[in-house]
């Protein structure tokens, strides 16, 4: 990692603010659902699926706080690293002329990483107590591969934007 990289402030785009309020809401919606359906979840949940979307494993009921806790924890973590850009890694090298949107490309990025793990950890509590509620029911295949597929396609679009504004 280069430590010569430029440190310059970035302006916080209005599109940042809008995906962290949708992440706050929906922290706070997870926490909500995860509080008001606690009393009704069976004393045993599933806390692990396999590549069918099938429960293949099983905790007590208070498991159903993992998520919601991780999700608050990598949101903090991803904002908190949002704040110092000039230490990333970069595919291209940085200099005076292209830092400021080369460092805006990798804040977005990691709007986006933010907003997907928490939409991702909040559809995976609520089916979680909808599976153990209703005491059947599998995950599906969605979970399994759309968050891969989406985590490749915002790497790559980072990649491509950080190769075209060199």
């Amino acid at each position: 990692m280069n430590k010569q990289q430029p440190k310059i402030t970035i302006p916080y785009k209005s599109s940042w603010k809008f995906i962290d309020i949708v992440c706050i809401l929906s922290i706070a919606l997870m926490i909500a659902y995860a509080y008001l359906s606690y009393v009704d979840l069976p004393e045993e949940i599933p806390v692990h699926f396999n590549h069918k979307g099938e429960a293949d494993s099983y905790g007590s009921k208070g498991s159903i706080w993992l998520l919601p806790i991780l999700s608050i924890f990598l949101y903090l973590l991803l904002t908190v690293v949002s704040k110092y850009p000039h230490t990333f890694n970069y595919a291209v090298k940085i200099s005076e002329n292209n830092a400021a949107k080369q460092y805006e490309i990798a804040l977005d990025m990691m709007a986006q990483l933010k907003l997907l793990i928490v939409i991702f950890f909040s559809y995976m509590t609520y089916r979680t107590i909808h599976i153990a509620i209703n005491n059947h029911g599998d995950m599906g295949l969605l979970p399994i591969w759309i968050l891969p597929v989406v985590l490749t396609i915002v790497i790559i679009r980072s990649l491509y934007l950080s190769n075209v504004y060199k």
